[in-house]
């Protein structure tokens, strides 16, 4: 049994579209650790990701959190623990004060309370005029988009964080206040994939990919 929390990873196989990218992964993610997954462009680092939320099953091995086989039965419980933000966030029409807010509607999240004065405090530090509450969805910039679903992410307060290129669509400045922010969540156990280089300050520890790659992908079909 894995100890409370644990991310383990065994000897995990995974591709999409009938190819086999990685192989042979094994990597124990401590409670509270922020890993960095590294790689080149096409080595398997989303694919790895999209496994561990569970949106794609894996060719071959395991994954567990705190001892939870992630499986198709465990699935909605497990990401009941996580909170994720793609690269690219996809919002639905509306402010983005109610976009923050409707999370909170959710019963898996009926433990939280929503605080205005954190909600704002937060939009204030990533750098936002007090008049984005009321800035329609549509209307934000990349940027802006990653900064909103970041903090929709840090509010639901869940056990596990995973960052798809977190700060591709970010300026110096958000990036630094990213920096700081991931670097200060000392209870959460945070994985993300980056091409960034700047990222790599936010990790204590560091998962190449690059080495598990299959030198020549098959198909599994």
């Amino acid at each position: 049994m894995s100890a409370p929390g644990i991310i383990k990873i065994d000897n995990l196989a995974a591709g999409f579209n009938g190819r086999v990218l990685i192989e042979g992964l094994c990597a124990d993610i401590a409670p509270g650790q922020r890993v960095l997954i590294a790689g080149a462009s096409g080595s398997g680092k989303s694919t790895l990701l999209r496994c561990m939320l569970g949106f794609t099953a894996p060719v071959a091995g395991t994954i567990s959190f705190g001892g939870v086989r992630l499986d198709g039965h465990s699935v909605w419980q497990l990401r009941r623990r996580m909170a994720y933000v793609p690269q690219e966030p996809i919002f639905q029409h509306g402010v983005v004060m109610d976009i923050l807010k409707m999370p909170f509607k959710y019963r898996s999240n009926s433990h939280l309370v929503w605080d205005d004065v954190k909600v704002e405090g937060m939009l204030e530090r990533f750098g936002f005029a007090k008049n984005i509450k009321t800035a329609q969805s549509e209307e934000l910039s990349g940027g802006e988009k990653q900064r909103i679903a970041i903090i929709a992410a840090m509010l639901l307060d869940r056990e596990y964080l995973f960052l798809d290129e977190p700060t591709s669509a970010l300026d110096a400045a958000s990036k630094t206040v990213f920096t700081d922010i991931m670097r200060q969540m000392k209870d959460t156990t945070i994985v993300l994939v980056s091409h960034d280089e700047t990222n790599a300050q936010i990790a204590d520890r560091r998962i190449d990919i690059t080495q598990y790659m299959r030198k020549a992908a098959e198909n599994v079909g």
